[in-house]
């Protein structure tokens, strides 16, 4: 047997020894018993998300005398930046060898929130109009948002989103013979959340006289995912210093929600304010809350360096990055197909009634997500 294969077989009997409850601490030349049995850890994370995909384009700026029109709101991604988070673990090991243990961990990203607006005064400003493809005639069309001399509009498109989650793992430690390596294996539950909020909000009053003009569109998704997960790891000390490198990859179903609601409220059609049942791109036949559960893979890599100061004490800095497949985000929720019929802000009528093909139509449509970023962390154990 070669000197790797009786490494191995070493390693597996101490592991399978210590699971029957058989010390073997005088066989093994790292054997601590005043080792350290919990541990806590307290990390700051500064993470990127991907960027929120383009919702379909808002406001256009339609030029008077004809032409080509340029999209000034929507259709493009939407970067929130880099943002602050935490991420605490508390875990302990069932024996003094260190071979067996749990470890319970929460992290969170701060909601972080982007808003693009755009306005005419009216007063030889752009034309601001939303386009939309009306299936009552098959034909694209568009709705007025500002004309010169007539209405001045105003439109904000605000994006916000954060991410959560939590694990708890079985740990087991395959001891070396060089007591500065050791290998490790991790099998457990993983929680992991995902919510995006968009609002699409437009005033588009007359300028003489004075009105009332306003609608909005809501989107709001929720994605968790509930799997099980399996990972591996490395860990290599070297005087004070330590490295570690751990890779994890979980499988399970994520459960999706869509909340859409809209409003439009106008003074125009008997002087009073009045407040209608959708807004633009949120109508009677997607308003409402949808779900859907689909099938979903979380890999996650996490490399540290640290330092340890004490026997208790020690100091880290990393790198993390993760995917996760079949996420929904809000501006992908946006159906740009739209019926008028029901709507009392593109028909102008106080008494909408649906007349043919049912749109706007529910959408969960998803795609993958990615997050990456860097962590600086303190480790206690006792």
């Amino acid at each position: 047997m070669g000197i790797f294969s009786k490494r191995i077989f070493i390693s597996l009997s101490a592991f399978l020894a210590v699971l029957s409850g058989q010390s073997y601490g005088d066989n093994y030349d790292c054997y601590d018993p005043y080792c350290n049995r919990f541990w806590f850890d307290a990390d700051y994370l500064c993470w990127k998300i991907k960027n929120s995909p383009e919702p379909v384009p808002l406001v256009i700026n339609q030029p008077v005398s004809g032409g080509a029109f340029t999209t000034v709101l929507g259709d493009k991604q939407i970067d929130l930046g880099w943002r602050s988070g935490a991420k605490f673990a508390l875990g302990y090991f069932f024996d003094d060898n260190q071979a067996l243990g749990a470890e319970v961990n929460y992290f969170f990203l701060l909601k972080e929130s982007k808003k693009h607006t755009v306005s005419s005064d009216a007063n030889g400003s752009p034309r601001l109009r939303v386009p939309f493809f009306d299936v009552q005639t098959g034909l694209e069309d568009s709705s007025a948002l500002a004309t010169p001399g007539l209405y001045r509009g105003t439109a904000i498109l605000k994006v916000d989103n954060m991410m959560q989650g939590a694990e708890l793992n079985i740990l087991g430690a395959f001891p070396s013979c060089d007591c500065n390596m050791k290998f490790g294996l991790l099998a457990g539950f993983r929680w992991w959340n995902f919510d995006e909020h968009l609002k699409f909000l437009a005033n588009s009053p007359i300028i003489s006289p004075p009105s009332i003009y306003n609608y909005a569109d809501k989107f709001r998704v929720e994605n968790n995912f509930y799997g099980g997960q399996i990972g591996a790891s490395f860990d290599y000390k070297y005087c004070a210093f330590y490295f570690n490198l751990k890779g994890k990859v979980a499988l399970g179903a994520m459960c999706q929600k869509t909340v859409v609601d809209g409003f439009f409220t106008t003074n125009e059609f008997t002087g009073l304010s009045e407040t209608f049942t959708g807004g633009f791109f949120a109508l009677p036949t997607n308003i409402g809350s949808h779900k859907k559960t689909r099938f979903s893979v979380l890999p996650e890599l996490d490399v540290n360096v640290g330092y340890q100061f004490t026997e208790n004490f020690s100091i880290r800095v990393g790198y993390s990055v993760l995917y996760v497949s079949n996420v929904l985000w809000a501006g992908k929720q946006i159906d740009r197909n739209i019926n008028p019929s029901q709507s009392a802000n593109i028909d102008f009528t106080p008494t909408p009634l649906l007349v043919g093909e049912p749109s706007p139509k529910p959408r969960t449509k998803s795609e993958g997500l990615w997050a990456q970023g860097f962590n600086v962390g303190l480790e206690f154990q006792f």
